[in-house]
């Protein structure tokens, strides 16, 4: 778990050398002892740290065992106390160990942990704090209360690991199971995790042992129901060995749309004292602990398809980002940590307000709201920005992502999809019954269930149904679609035209002419054989020597144009055209679609289509099929009209072109069935609404004579296509090239405008604001990128060298920040800079006693007083000071060795 920040080696202090008012030689009680250590180290003043003794005398030499090093003792018998100077503050921080030799003889050495063995010591000074709880109220907020956190449906793809070591029963305080307790909960009653699904690694993991020390004193063994439902949570003790376990487990088992989120609340450390660069560890049970790139191993077992999201609580926890990221190849990651590399994280405060982000509600039940965009999830970049904005501890929270704002679209949640949106297409909007009309979702926003609704009674679930409306009319398609998350979109709508087409008339195309059928067998509308791959009129089912016709009449002198087809045995039976009841042709056998035509002199004149059969058994299909029957009227020996059009079908707008093929014509007339019309040869019309339209031609000849031809539902017009619009991401600056330090506002211009933005501005900073403001502190030439996600979609723009920033031509500001102001000696104080103007050296005065060059050092006041403490920040172009007063309290020692100020680091 987090803990403060602790040196980079140990420092002998030492040397408080005095009598206690006994005779040199003489044996010194552990209360004597005792009272050397209150009057000379602490002065009287144990408040706000905790004492310890070792029960009984130590031999000359003897070494003292911690997490963090060995401490050497004096080569003299005496008594051994240990002095916590920030207690309830995770290891490592700086601590004492005071030996008092039998003489009286006080010698201090500066630690920066505990004895391995410090619960069988007995607490001489210090109080316990009040107890906190060690779980969240058994009874949470629903998910959704406000609008936050909506109910999760799809958790069969979410995996959890959970880590927290604690080091020995002593070191293992009661709010670290608190914090997994917390993030085991929330993981199960407000993201719906299954049990097998979250990997515990605690302390000594179900083992009965007391190995949990009580905020109020005294040790417990953890109990391993870590949700009170009565099931064991706690799998695995928290060791090196069972990690790889884990992992192992894991590599094997997560695939493809599988999520992995861990989470490590323990003590944290340097790897080296001093400390090498940013290698850390996480300290484990027993003990043992892990290192970072150890830690990142384990890590990379897991499948590159697999997203992984980390949170860290520990001390040094930020060292872990540079071997977490960028990982794996492809694999998307996202790290959150309570501190960076160098310094301790302070209690549970960023990891109890990470929680609380995601839970939708702090410890109490209270609702917390990190829902920055409103989209009803928490992702993983609102629950940092939520942590660390909240986190008033003398901390720094790290965050990374690869890739760039992926942060942004991760959330606890398998089932997380943004920004839903239901849309649908039509394979056709209008037709003749029965119809069929097959739907597609285009639904953006990853739906996972789908409500239909046709107009007609008729529903669906598919993601993609067809369905056949039996009767005409005009009917309401309806989509509503959701998410896992619990969103939904909808309903969205459109109208489908159903028309009727009971009559054989309809079916070849020519409406206005009146149809009869009769004989043995009435001919039916057949769609599923047709040369305009509409419909076709088909003759009934006959057997032997029976007959099916199908009759119209016609106003000669005119031209009838048809197309037909038959499946017979052929010379056996036959599909006949008669004219006026004398046979004019017929077809036999297997003929395919062909187009013919007859001319009719003047005067109405039948036509009868039959089929008929012979007494023998038949073969094929035994019928015959008539389709697309046209008529041109004549005025005798006048032209007979002929005309083509391409295409004849399309969406709308959409432009046909027609030829005029009529031979001996000099004028055109064209009647296109839209209300439009054309006095040219061959000419282009624009259809601009769906619908079938009859075409007309009538043409005349030099010598006056006339002749009219129609094609009935000629041209086919669908509905327009709408494609579909493409997001835009794009940006502008009020100004791109300056002086360091340069502040500059950039302007959202992207489209359609997004919800949510991800700015990263080239010198590893980043924004979500809209139109944010940025100052660049160094010169140099940066490339900036702003992620866009819309509500169709989402993309990105990179500028690249867009910001040019020229050196900072002025002297720098010097400024400063304490870790305390005022306290008791000996006190220990943090000094950050904060000098701005890009100092390149420092130089720290304390008091006239002690100075330092070092960025930002750590010191140890041992002397009551006032100290003035000076910072002067210098580069190229000058440099200036800034002045803080310290104030030290407490009794002036009697003898003090060594500086009564020290940097310590």
């Amino acid at each position: 778990m987090p803990k403060t920040s602790w040196y980079s080696r140990l420092l002998l202090v030492i040397a408080i050398c005095g009598l206690i008012g006994v005779a040199q030689g003489t044996s010194l009680s552990q209360d004597d002892a005792y009272g050397a250590v209150l009057s000379h180290v602490l002065q009287g003043n144990t408040d706000g740290r905790w004492v310890y003794a070792d029960p009984e005398p130590v031999p000359a030499g003897t070494t003292v065992s911690t997490l963090y090093g060995a401490v050497v003792l004096p080569e003299s018998e005496g008594w051994l106390f240990f002095i916590d100077d920030a207690p309830m503050e995770g290891w490592a921080h700086p601590c004492r160990y005071v030996h008092v030799d039998m003489t009286g003889a006080v010698t201090v050495k500066d630690a920066n942990g505990p004895p391995r063995a410090l619960q069988s010591w007995k607490m001489v000074a210090g109080s316990l704090p009040v107890a906190q709880p060690t779980r969240a109220p058994s009874r949470y907020v629903p998910r959704g209360v406000g609008g936050i956190l909506p109910p999760c449906t799809d958790t069969s793809h979410s995996y959890a690991v959970l880590i927290s070591g604690g080091a020995n029963a002593y070191n293992n305080w009661e709010r670290y199971y608190g914090d997994v307790s917390f993030m085991y909960r929330t993981l199960a009653n407000e993201y719906g995790y299954l049990d097998d699904h979250v990997y515990v690694l605690m302390s000594d993991g179900a083992d009965p042992g007391l190995d949990q020390h009580k905020n109020t004193g005294g040790y417990v063994s953890s109990d391993p129901d870590l949700d009170g439902d009565g099931d064991q949570d706690v799998g695995y003790a928290a060791t090196k060995e069972n990690i790889t376990a884990v992992f192992d487990h894991l590599r094997t088992t997560l695939g493809s749309g599988d999520r992995l989120f861990i989470f490590t609340t323990d003590h944290g450390g340097p790897e080296h004292s001093p400390q090498q660069g940013t290698n850390v560890v996480l300290n484990l049970w027993d003990w043992t602990r892990i290192k970072d790139d150890e830690f990142a191993v384990e890590v990379d077992r897991v499948a590159s398809i697999v997203p992984v999201t980390i949170t860290m609580e520990q001390c040094y926890s930020g060292g872990f980002v540079d071997d977490i990221i960028p990982g794996l190849p492809g694999q998307k990651r996202v790290i959150a940590t309570a501190a960076n590399a160098y310094e301790s994280s302070w209690g549970d405060t960023f990891s109890t307000l990470w929680i609380s982000a995601v839970a939708g509600h702090d410890r109490s039940g209270a609702t917390v709201d990190a829902d920055a965009i409103d989209d009803r999830t928490v992702s993983m970049r609102e629950a940092f920005e939520y942590a660390k904005t909240h986190d008033h501890e003398a901390e720094h929270p790290q965050y990374a992502e690869t890739p760039a704002g992926i942060g942004a679209n991760l959330a606890l949640s398998s089932c997380y999809a943004p920004s839903l949106t239901a849309h649908f297409t039509a394979t056709r909007t209008a037709g003749y019954y029965p119809l069929t009309v097959g739907f597609a979702d285009t639904s953006t926003g990853m739906p996972t269930s789908w409500s239909w609704t046709f107009g007609d009674g008729g529903i669906s679930t598919l993601q993609d149904p067809s369905h056949t409306y039996t009767a005409a009319g005009t009917y309401t398609v309806n989509l509503t679609v959701r998410n896992a998350t619990g969103h939904s979109s909808g309903p969205v709508s459109t109208a489908i035209t159903v028309k009727s087409m009971s009559e054989l008339g309809d079916a070849v195309d020519a409406p206005t002419l009146t149809w009869t059928t009769d004989t043995d067998a009435g001919w039916t509308v057949d769609r599923a054989v047709a040369h305009d791959g509409r419909s076709a009129a088909r003759s009934g089912a006959i057997g032997g020597l029976a007959a099916s016709s199908l009759s119209t009449s016609v106003m000669g002198p005119a031209t009838v144009s048809f197309w037909w087809k038959v499946s017979s045995e052929t010379n056996y039976d036959y599909l006949r055209l008669l004219v006026d009841g004398v046979e004019s042709t017929a077809i036999t056998g297997g003929v395919d679609w062909t187009r013919h035509q007859v001319s009719l002199p003047s005067g109405m004149h039948t036509l009868t289509w039959q089929y008929d059969k012979d007494e023998t058994a038949g073969s094929g299909s035994d019928a015959g099929w008539i389709d697309q029957v046209a008529t041109a009227t004549l005025i005798p020996g006048g032209p007979m009209p002929a005309f083509s059009a391409y295409p004849q079908s399309g969406p709308a707008p959409h432009s046909v072109q027609f030829l005029d093929y009529t031979t001996g014509a000099v004028t055109w007339y064209w009647d296109f069935g839209d209300s439009g019309v054309s006095d040219q040869h061959s000419p282009v019309h624009i259809y601009n609404q769906s619908g079938r339209y009859p075409v007309t031609l009538t043409v005349i000849d030099s010598a006056g004579r006339t002749g009219t031809k129609t094609e009935y539902q000629f041209i086919l017009v669908t509905d327009p296509v709408t494609p579909a619009p493409t997001p835009v991401a794009d940006f502008s600056a009020n100004s791109t090239v300056g002086a360091a330090p340069m502040s500059i506002a950039f302007t959202d211009a992207s489209s359609p405008s997004p919800y949510h933005r991800w700015w990263t501005f080239g010198d590893g900073s980043s924004s979500t604001d809209e139109s944010p403001v940025h100052t660049y502190t160094k010169a140099g030439t940066y490339t900036v990128n702003l992620t866009a996600w819309t509500s169709i979609g989402t993309v990105s723009t990179s500028k690249t060298g867009y910001v040019t920033v020229g050196a900072d031509l002025r002297a720098p500001v010097a400024n400063f920040t304490m870790s305390r102001t005022t306290g008791t000696a000996p006190l220990y104080v943090r000094f950050t800079d904060a000098s701005t103007g890009s100092p390149t050296s420092w130089r720290w005065d304390f008091g006239g006693l002690a100075w330092t060059s070092t960025t930002s050092p750590s010191v140890v006041f041992r002397r009551p007083g006032e100290y003035a403490v000076t910072l002067t920040a210098t580069n190229a172009y000058g440099s200036s000071m800034a002045t803080r007063n310290l104030t030290v309290t407490g009794a002036m020692p009697k003898s003090v060795r060594g500086s009564a100020v020290s940097v310590v680091g």
